[in-house]
């Protein structure tokens, strides 16, 4: 029968399988099909005064698959059915379809208001009923409603007002405004209540009856009557990370966990400026990111789990996050029937601007919306994908919890598909040891600086680990429900012997086993609070929990050493520290050149002297020297190679490294005749001048680590006229790039140079990614030891011939260094098939560089001419051709203007974070306030639906308090003027 299709219709609509039945009641008599659903819609009226819900529900679909008029009553009867149900969210779903169908029917929003009041969302049950008043004034009932709903929501302002005034008692907000909000409403006066304070008139929290006096005048220091003291060097407490609900106490200066769960930091204004200044450094740091990613080798695939979409034939869907624009792209070509909407879930402008250019670039049709998704329109959506982007590499650190809780209460239709629809969270203890072969422990030194706020990204390069039990799953997450936002669970892990170090983590989709991510870069690595030593077969217990925007794991038994840590370093400093291969390289050149110093050093004041195992003592500089290991090496190969005695100087500007290095001279068997300094080469004024300078600050681009200037200084104050340097030269090749950036056959060229570095480290070993037009040239002979390396701003220009046509996007170099001043022993940077005569390398895995071209070229087979000119930190190239400038894409105007945008918005978030240091150097005694704003932010960045924040920038913010800075630019110049010695 009719009746009987109908139902069926209704049944199969979230299936998609309505195709054949659509087009047979299309072919009944329109009246029929009407009679047949008011007959649906009347037996639903009937179903519900029995009080039997869930077949007015089915009778109510019924009706709606006959496209009966007036439908938004249905839906509002929809919605009563889940009302009585209490199935609040899916009430707020149905009376949203009910307004959507007629915006001015005054009912639908009265709907809308009683689900969210059920759900005690009472501001926006207000909004919702202020409109239907508006829609239908003489409804008393509604106007009573709103009343209601105004007047609760008052109260939830009231106490959150309240809140907030009694935190304000317990800090001077007003002292932070350097780095507050411009937009922000002034701060209230806060003289009265600093006077009741001190006349004890008010509580001022709940100890201030039984608080002694030392305590009361640390407090009144704290709201600014009293001057503070000024602040000693930060602390933290690594077991801080386990406090799910930390609440900085400016009475004690120290943090205590708060009687109620508060991840939502809005109610400070210190953090709310802090999160202000992170979100704009995380968009920023966003466009380097996206290209980075954009030239990846690896990227994630959405396309397989969105076939597993097509089949329910969605009409509409929703991507979430702008990422490279490859999710959007794959999105609109395997759902080609769905219309594509991208909320690009950030404030600033340029990342819809970016997702446009890939989509011109693609010819795909979505359309894109900037902002948060809490804030985008409240449609009904029947596919939503969640792009990389808000999926970090521990899950939920970029609060993709909050944001799938918002789009099933807000976006989602009935029976919405997910992609990724699950994810499970695997993890493991591992062991992070210092690299073997060194002549030093460095495990201790590892562990004083390996520690953060939140969790890290593994990257492998950078560390050294081993597992040292079977990994396990430890949380599954279904993405297509609403999301739980709490859990804790215990494991237990039989380990191999060992010093458990870190719990690794990592996130597994359906499509994918647990071994092969964690080689991906995608594994997520948190600390723990001191070393863990283990026995064979030992039973270690593992708490690992879960809030709205990040995991934990905590180690319980064996219990970890806990201590304290001071001091922070980059995790590529601890590279460069330990890295064996190069620091075995350099030590053992500069051996063979005290060698030959050594025979002829009878000019030398200290020739005769006694020291270590051998006559005439070579006076060796090694600047930048981290923790010791390379003098210590240097000294060793040495009295191994040369048989030769040498007075080793390591400079090391950070302080801590460098106490580290003089702990590790003294343990080692060259002590007497290394010296470890806590100084930067620039200030550094020797009595006597040295003869051998090793160096050992080189990157990716070569000179990016500053070793010009620095060499610079240290030949006008440190070493001998004609002192020789290791390396003593470098030579730099290049050769001309086009970018064939694409995955998956989506075409990404408008990430092109889009993050505007000087340079970039690349591998040109890498699948395709880089199609090489020329064969390399050398473009730079540097000598180091000359007083003028290179001429510093003097463009160079020589002429190329292509190997083959192309679009020329890039410029691609890397460098030969010298390790002896006949260049007979050298180490390369080189791409393998660059690298013919199989010169060592300079470092395992050590990069190529990139420099992106201002307007990319086509080149055939004329000579181009290549512009090379040399400055302070890197190289830039340039290039000119006979033949026309390549013809721009369509998209391009949208990829300029977001570039124009991003340099703006770059500019303006340097100023906010210039300011925001000066406040802090010009009054020392905010410094702990705000070491306490940052640290409630970088604990769980986005618990709190106001900002989009990467982690690990606010992570690193946070250890930037703990950085051990060089001497004083006003030192430095006092030195500099006195003249070298």
């Amino acid at each position: 029968s009719l009746s009987d299709r109908l139902a069926a219709l209704s049944r199969q609509q979230q299936d998609g399988n309505i195709d054949a039945l659509r087009l047979e009641l299309s072919q009944q008599p329109r009246d029929l099909v009407l009679h047949v659903a008011s007959q649906a819609k009347s037996n639903g009226n009937e179903l519900f005064r029995q009080g039997n819900y869930e077949g007015a529900l089915a009778s109510y679909d019924q009706a709606l698959a006959g496209d009966i008029p007036e439908a938004e009553k249905i839906h509002s009867n929809r919605s009563a059915c889940f009302m009585a149900l209490k199935q609040y969210d899916a009430a707020v779903l149905a009376a949203a379809k009910a307004v959507a169908v007629a915006p001015t029917w005054g009912k639908g929003y009265f709907r809308v208001g009683r689900a969210y009041a059920e759900l005690k969302q009472w501001g926006d049950a207000e909004q919702a009923f202020e409109v239907g008043a508006a829609c239908d004034p003489g409804n008393s009932e509604m106007v009573a409603w709103w009343e209601k709903a105004k007047a609760a929501a008052a109260d939830e302002a009231a106490a959150a007002a309240a809140e907030k005034a009694r935190l304000r008692v317990q800090s001077d907000y007003s002292r932070f405004d350097k780095v507050e909000d411009p937009d922000a409403a002034p701060l209230p006066d806060q003289s009265a209540v600093i006077g009741q304070l001190q006349g004890h008139e008010v509580v001022a929290g709940e100890g201030w009856a039984t608080a002694s006096e030392e305590e009361k005048k640390r407090l009144l220091q704290a709201v600014g009557s009293v001057d503070p003291t000024e602040s000693d060097q930060p602390q933290w407490d690594p077991r801080k990370v386990h406090e799910d609900t930390p609440e900085w106490d400016a009475t004690e200066r120290k943090w205590r966990v708060a009687p109620v769960r508060r991840r939502d930091f809005s109610d400070c204004e210190k953090t709310v400026a802090v999160a202000n200044l992170l979100e704009a450094r995380s968009e920023i740091s966003w466009m380097r990111r996206m290209e980075a990613v954009a030239g990846a080798e690896d990227q994630q695939n959405w396309e397989e789990p969105l076939q597993g979409v097509l089949e329910s034939k969605p009409a509409t869907c929703l991507v979430v996050g702008a990422g490279t624009g490859s999710t959007a792209v794959a999105s609109a070509r395997v759902l080609p029937n769905a219309k594509v909407t991208v909320v690009t879930h950030h404030k600033a402008p340029f990342p819809g601007m970016m997702i446009k250019a890939v989509a011109k670039a693609n010819n795909v049709d979505i359309t894109v919306q900037d902002g948060m998704v809490f804030d985008a329109p409240k449609q009904p959506f029947d596919c939503v994908v969640l792009d990389p982007e808000v999926l970090d590499e521990g899950l939920l650190g970029k609060g993709v919890l909050p944001i799938l809780e918002h789009v099933h209460l807000h976006m989602a239709a009935p029976g919405v598909r997910v992609v990724p629809a699950s994810a499970d969270i695997w993890c493991c203890p591992i062991e992070a040891p210092a690299p073997p072969g060194l002549p030093v422990d460095g495990a201790p030194i590892l562990e004083a600086y390996r520690w953060s706020v939140f969790y890290e990204v593994l990257d492998a390069q950078d560390m050294p680990w081993r597992k040292l039990g079977a990994p396990q799953k430890v949380f599954a997450f279904d993405l297509e429900k609403r999301p739980t936002t709490s859990d804790v669970k215990q494991l237990q892990f039989v380990v191999t012997q060992g010093v458990v170090h870190a719990v690794l983590f990592w996130a597994v989709y359906p499509w994918e086993s647990p071994a092969e991510v964690v080689g991906t870069g995608r594994a997520a690595i948190q600390w723990l609070p001191g070393r863990c030593t283990v026995a064979e077969g030992q039973m270690l217990t593992v708490v690992a929990s879960h809030s709205i925007s990040r995991l934990r794991f905590q180690v319980t038994d064996p219990a970890p050493a806990a201590s304290s840590r001071k001091y922070s370093l980059a995790r590529w400093r601890l590279r460069a520290v330990f890295n064996q291969q190069r620091l075995d390289a350099l030590a053992s050149a500069a051996a063979s050149v005290v060698g030959q110093l050594a025979e002829t050093a009878s000019d030398d004041p200290l020739a005769g002297l006694k020291m270590g195992d051998g006559e005439g003592l070579v006076s060796v500089l090694c600047f930048s020297s981290g923790a010791g290991v390379l003098p210590i090496l240097l000294a060793q190969a040495s009295r191994r190679q040369a048989k030769t005695a040498v007075h080793v100087t390591g400079l090391e500007a950070n302080g801590h490294l460098a106490s580290h290095g003089k702990r590790l001279v003294q343990a080692s068997d060259v002590a007497s005749c290394v010296e470890m300094r806590h100084e930067d080469v620039r200030a550094y004024r020797p009595a006597l001048r040295h003869r051998l300078c090793v160096l050992d600050c080189f990157d990716c681009g070569l000179l990016g680590d500053g070793v010009l200037p620095l060499l610079e200084a240290a030949k006008k104050s440190s070493l001998r006229p004609g002192a020789q340097v290791i390396p003593s030269a470098a030579r730099v090749w290049a050769v001309l790039v086009e970018e064939l950036w694409s995955t998956n056959g989506i075409d990404l060229g408008a990430w092109i140079g889009a993050g505007e570095a000087a340079y970039t480290g690349i591998s040109l070993a890498g699948k395709g990614k880089y199609r090489i037009l020329s064969s390399p040239v050398q473009v730079l002979d540097l000598d180091f030891g000359a007083d003028n390396p290179g001429c510093f701003g003097e463009p160079k220009t020589m002429h190329i011939r292509p190997s083959r046509p192309g679009k020329c996007t890039a410029v691609a170099f890397w460098y030969d260094l010298f390790l002896d001043s006949a260049r007979n022993k050298a180490v390369t940077t080189a791409p393998r098939w660059a690298n013919p005569t199989g010169l060592p390398y300079w470092e395992d895995g050590f990069q190529q560089a990139l420099q992106h071209l201002q307007e990319a070229q086509e080149v055939g087979e004329d000579c181009v001419t290549m512009s090379i000119t040399l400055k302070t930190d890197h190289v830039h190239f340039a290039l000119s051709c006979p033949t026309k400038p390549a013809v721009a894409q369509e998209g391009e105007i949208w990829r300029t203007q977001a570039v124009a945008a991003a340099q703006a918005a770059s500019a303006a978030v340097a100023k906010k974070t210039r300011d925001f240091g000066e406040a802090l150097r010009n009054n020392p005694e905010l410094k702990p306030d705000a070491l306490a704003a940052v640290e409630r932010v970088a604990m769980e960045p986005n618990g709190t639906n106001d900002f989009f924040i990467d982690p690990q920038e606010a992570a690193g913010m946070h250890l930037s308090f703990f950085a051990v800075k060089p001497p004083s630019a006003q030192r430095m110049a006092e030195l500099q003027a006195a003249g070298p010695t």
